[in-house]
């Protein structure tokens, strides 16, 4: 089938095209900020009176307050949003809602997530520990990346993941230097922990290595990280991640239990059980087709 193509709008590209380059292989635009997306899903959620729990997790939440105002707490540190306003959660920060003091005090939230295939969301770094008002362009992106993830297919969903790049990039483009992080011997624990959760882990030796005793770490956790304590920590990053791979990966029960620092497959299939009320095997195929 053949069709006409707007005369003008071949004569602005060949305009804006320029004369030809000097040099073929080096001096071309490059990514102020290489990011990869993967995995994104997007939906909307409102917010009463009901308690909320602290969570981490090995995925990126981009938060966009919609409606009322909501104050996020972030590895301890506490970030009031309002309508436009946005944060973005990295992979393995400790975060919830604070509590609401009132039914009028509830708030709606677009959400975000996503994993990242580049180099782990690095590039991503200058938006850690922060939050920024989104700009009129910016909410246009939004809007976009929300559209595709419900459209959904090959082509919708090339387009939302490319959109959401673009996104992620202006934001941390414009975003400037890093924000400061927690610097605590808490903090440093909490990075270890989470650094290694898929291993064999001791309280009672990373308490020796940081010169603490395993009370005043479970107290030192309740109070910076809203009554989570190190064991549900582990636990609960653990059991995320084998929910993952149970999803998306190939491997045999017995090996996502490995991947996720279980040696025994049967200890891990009923901490598993508890943690999703099914074992993993009824969870891969309730799952794997989502």
């Amino acid at each position: 089938m053949s069709f006409s193509i707007n005369q003008t709008l071949l004569d602005h590209l060949r305009q804006n095209a320029g004369e030809e380059v000097a040099n073929y292989y080096a001096g071309g635009m490059s990514s102020a900020c290489p990011v990869i997306p993967d995995n994104v899903l997007v939906w909307r959620t409102c917010r009463n009176l009901a308690p909320d729990r602290t969570r981490s997790h090995q995925r990126f939440v981009l938060k966009v307050v919609l409606h009322g105002r909501n104050t996020t707490i972030l590895d301890g540190c506490r970030f009031r949003l309002d309508p436009g306003d946005a944060i973005l959660i990295h992979p393995f920060q400790f975060h919830a809602n604070a509590e609401l003091e009132s039914a009028a005090d509830a708030y709606e939230l677009l959400v975000v997530t996503f994993t990242e295939r580049f180099d782990g969301g690095r590039a991503l770094d200058v938006l850690r520990n922060r939050s920024f008002q989104l700009n009129a362009d910016e909410f246009a992106l939004l809007e976009q990346v929300a559209a595709a993830f419900h459209r959904r297919g090959r082509a919708a969903d090339a387009a939302g993941v490319g959109l959401l790049t673009l996104l992620l990039s202006r934001l941390a483009v414009n975003a400037g230097d890093a924000a400061p992080s927690g610097s605590g011997r808490i903090d440093e624990i909490a990075a270890r922990l989470r650094d290694h959760f898929a291993e064999p882990l001791s309280l009672k030796e990373i308490c020796a290595q940081f010169g603490v005793s395993e009370a005043t770490l479970r107290r030192g956790f309740r109070e910076r990280f809203g009554g989570l304590t190190p064991g549900r920590l582990i636990l609960s990053l653990r059991m995320q991640r084998a929910a993952e791979l149970l999803c998306r990966s190939e491997l045999r029960i017995g090996k996502v239990g490995t991947a996720c620092g279980f040696s025994d497959p049967f200890v891990f299939s009923r901490a598993f059980r508890r943690y999703a009320n099914c074992s993993p095997l009824e969870y891969r195929r309730r799952n794997r087709s989502l």
